[in-house]
């Protein structure tokens, strides 16, 4: 063990817990690697989760209660109080195996600009494994109304770039409650983002890959994550989570207009040259407009993104000017293009369809307009021609 400072902190956020905490605890003390302080931040619980904590008694655990303020806020608080060299992200209703800060402070020793994630196993409320095929367990899994999707199975140890991709067009594939990194890393980035409550994870997964941190996997369950029932998880896709969820993936996605050359732009979303565009450095956020507006449907909300980011950019004169003159990109292509996205869900066109069926308004004209369509057919048959 270090002496003074521990090599690990492991930063437990909680809210409510009070069935749970407990084990999430336990779970981190009876560890097989001992190097480790445990920093406890209550964001505002309002059962007994603040009594269970205090009835433990270690020297490794700190125990910070804060007003409420969300995931984000409380993982800062963590990070701040935290004196690790690594931090390992913990919530208060998971089940850490007794290996996990054994095998991923071996997995991280050199180099350590990289995030760590790993396998994991879903469970219920009683602990019991499901046999759940999605298991993400990341915020972004309450949009996936508004077409977000994640399989972390397949992107895992992916190269980096393709990982961002994945983050741009279609959702988070990266396991938030196994996260490990050097402290400075998610310091590089100036921690979570406070303003987010339903993606703060897919956001700083983002921030940190665009920044050239590199994720990787352990192929092995070292956690136990619990799906709770009655829509009881905060990714559980709730209406709600869905409308705060539109919002904050728009702002998370502006993160990638940091990318500022083509070259750069490339290494991640190859399809850029098939734009049929010259492509310049200057004309780099254009590109990404585009790229996010033709995303064929896999993220909705990545075609507003891009909506958004296209009249941005033709609001300006100067660029205007310019995007016009050397690319021939004019406001009739601004237009056409808009005019060619539909922002919709093919659910959400159908249950506008049946909202308006079954309007009052829609059965009281019910007789007109069976008698337009009987006038319609008869002028039809007035204006073909006569029989010979």
């Amino acid at each position: 063990m270090s002496l003074g400072t521990p090599r690990v902190t492991v930063a437990m956020i909680t809210y409510n817990h009070e069935q749970y905490v407990a084990e999430a605890i336990s779970s981190i003390l009876g560890q097989t690697y001992r190097d480790f302080e445990l920093v406890i931040v209550d964001d505002g619980s309002t059962d007994r989760t603040p009594e269970v904590i205090r009835n433990f008694r270690d020297e490794r655990i700190r125990y910070v209660r804060q007003e409420n303020q969300g995931p984000s806020a409380a993982r800062n608080t963590a990070l701040r109080e935290a004196h690790g060299e690594f931090i390992a992200q913990m919530s208060g209703d998971d089940v850490a195996e007794p290996n996990r800060l054994a095998r991923q402070v071996d997995v991280l020793e050199e180099p350590k600009d990289r995030v760590l994630f790993a396998d994991m196993v879903v469970i219920d409320e009683d602990g019991h494994p499901r046999n759940d095929t999605h298991d993400s367990a990341d915020s972004s899994a309450a949009i996936t109304s508004v077409g977000v999707t994640a399989d972390p199975r397949r992107m895992a140890n992916r190269p980096r770039t393709e990982i961002l991709r994945h983050l741009f067009s279609e959702g988070c594939c990266l396991r938030a409650p196994t996260a490990f990194a050097a402290r400075e890393v998610f310091e590089s980035v100036g921690g979570y983002d406070v303003l987010m409550l339903q993606v703060q994870d897919w956001d700083m997964w983002t921030r940190l890959l665009l920044n050239g941190v590199v994720p990787q996997t352990v192929p092995e369950p070292l956690l136990r994550y619990r799906i709770r029932a009655g829509q009881g998880n905060l990714s559980a896709p709730t209406d709600a989570a869905v409308a705060r969820g539109f919002f904050e993936v728009k702002r998370m996605l502006r993160a990638y207009r940091r990318i500022a050359s083509v070259a750069e732009l490339r290494s991640i979303f190859p399809e850029v040259d098939r734009l049929h565009y010259r492509l310049e450095d200057e004309f780099t956020p254009f590109y990404l407009a585009l790229l996010a507006i033709r995303n064929e449907g896999r993220n909705r909300v990545t075609e507003f993104f891009g909506g958004d980011l296209l009249l941005e950019l033709m609001a300006d004169p100067g660029f205007r000017a310019r995007i016009g003159e050397r690319l021939g990109f004019r406001l009739p292509d601004l237009f056409r293009i808009l005019g060619t996205t539909d922002p919709r869900s093919k659910r959400e066109i159908e249950s506008a369809l049946a909202a308006i069926t079954r309007s009052r308004s829609w059965r009281l004209t019910r007789p007109l307009r069976t008698l337009s369509a009987f006038g319609a057919r008869l002028g039809s048959r007035a204006d073909r021609p006569s029989p010979r």
